[in-house]
């Protein structure tokens, strides 16, 4: 890294292969939230610097900066004022320009207020304007609709009752068409809802993703709405139950038209998870991934379904000593051939009754903008493969490791040989590939009760502390 931190753009294959690695920074502390693909192949990105601000400005400004399709920077811009703004969303609108949203504290109405700004394809910039009311508003997502429009979602501490979700349409040249807020029907004093994602499905309707807070749990679950184009008359709304803690959506994508949505989300103790949607909003399946080297401390932020039906998890492992960029591929059932468990909540489904209400949001123009230098590096990154087979593998490989009996009733018994190493865990998935027990193992014998389970075929595996895979193989319950 050039300096504190620095934004990082990688490029990998369908099998998790490096391509390239990318960083960009200054001598501060760089950080990037949004990328696309550009209609020319390269990539824009969207972010916070703390490298290059305003004159005698000492807070982060808003950066954007676009590269060819091998991650070479083609320009870079910072945008602000005196205090803190950045981006968190950019698109590429059907002129070649870009629109990037996010929040301002540089000017407007007072707090924090959404910022959008639109440049043309060279990253000039054509105009920069805030949007809001007395209190804070933030913009965490924006999408190009098919009538050119501009629709940002977010968080608004405007109006009674904490941060309500935000919808916000204006033209291309900035006019506000109309802004809302959202009431929901299981609680009038939320304090903590926001829209972290806003998508236009192939219907033409606005689907919009992100976090309500449930009091009667005192957590927050991920939630997704779709909306007509005037954002007054809800199809449908739900929260999708992962477990008692907290937990947020960060990405929502209809995999094809009326085929459905899949969701990158987060659960409470750093648990990178999804969950596939139908196109009427109810929840078909919820997983989430972890491994005996990262158990504790991750984040899910975006899902993409790709062309071998699958889907596509990135995110982060947050657990010490090291931090680490995770890339998660899994089939169309959400399987990733190992360590994939289902949440305690499942993901069910939870209808919403919701009220839409007119933000009312003055706009104003304001902040500059100016080209910077970032220091453009290509680090040398180990990948460390957490799941060695994209599937399930039935052979028996069990090696010294005693597992009897096979067929087993109701238990069986684990042997780890004395000179192994300590903490051994047993994986026991069913046929469709879902993880359906885990055990830390000792040393000797270890009694594993399955009395519980259906009788059927299942596949078992046994991974060391440092994530080899020491046993594997085929068992029948009977």
């Amino acid at each position: 890294a050039s300096g504190d931190e620095d934004l990082m753009l990688m490029s990998a294959d369908l099998n998790g292969t490096q391509q390239w690695i990318k960083t960009y920074g200054g001598t501060g502390s760089d950080y990037g939230y949004d990328v696309k693909k550009t209609f020319s192949g390269g990539y824009v990105l969207a972010g916070t610097t703390g490298s290059f601000s305003s004159a005698g400005a000492d807070a982060d400004n808003a950066f954007l900066a676009a590269t060819d399709a091998n991650g070479n920077i083609l320009w870079s811009d910072d945008f602000g004022g005196m205090n803190a703004d950045g981006f968190f969303s950019v698109a590429q609108a059907p002129d070649s320009g870009f629109v990037a949203a996010g929040f301002t504290s540089s000017f407007g109405q007072g707090g924090k207020d959404v910022f959008v700004v639109r440049t043309d394809k060279n990253g000039n910039t054509t105009w920069m304007k805030s949007f809001g009311a007395a209190g804070d508003d933030i913009g965490y997502s924006l999408c190009i609709t098919s009538s050119s429009d501009i629709l940002v979602s977010g968080t608004t501490s405007s109006f009674p009752a904490g941060y309500r979700v935000l919808l916000l349409k204006i033209d291309l040249n900035g006019n506000t068409e109309w802004s809302k807020y959202y009431s929901y029907s299981y609680n009038a004093t939320t304090l903590s809802e926001s829209g972290n994602c806003v998508i236009q499905n192939a219907a033409g309707n606005y689907v919009i993703g992100g976090r309500l807070g449930l009091d009667f749990i005192g957590a927050a679950q991920p939630f997704l709405m779709c909306t007509d184009t005037s954002g007054n008359n809800i199809s449908w709304c739900n929260y999708y139950m992962l477990n008692s803690g907290p937990s947020r959506l960060g990405s929502v994508e209809e995999t094809s038209p009326g085929g459905g949505y899949i969701i990158g989300a987060s659960m409470s103790g750093g648990l990178l998870s999804m969950i596939r949607v139908s196109s009427g909003g109810g929840a078909s399946w919820a997983n989430y991934y972890s491994t005996a080297s990262y158990s504790i401390g991750g984040k899910g932020y975006s899902a993409t379904h790709t062309s071998d039906g699958g889907f596509i998890l990135t995110g982060v492992f947050t657990a010490q000593p090291d931090s680490a960029v995770a890339l998660i591929k899994t089939d169309a059932a959400g399987n990733a051939g190992c360590n994939t468990y289902a949440p305690l909540g499942g993901g069910g489904t939870n209808s919403q009754t919701v009220t839409p209400s007119d933000a009312g949001f003055a706009s104003a123009s304001g902040g500059v903008s100016f080209p910077v230098t970032v220091t453009v590096a290509s680090p040398a990154l180990s990948a460390t493969v957490l799941c060695s087979t994209a599937g399930i593998d039935d052979k028996n490989e069990t090696g010294n490791i005693g597992i009897s009996p096979n067929p087993s009733c109701g238990s069986f018994t684990v042997d780890i040989p004395a000179d192994f190493p300590p903490g051994q865990q047993l994986s026991l998935c069913d046929a469709a590939g879902r993880t359906v027990l885990v055990s830390w193992l000792k040393n000797g014998k270890n009694f594993i009760r399955t009395a519980d389970l259906a009788p059927g075929v299942y596949f078992y595996s046994i991974t060391s502390p440092d994530g080899e895979t020491t046993a594997r193989g085929k068992m029948v319950s009977e």
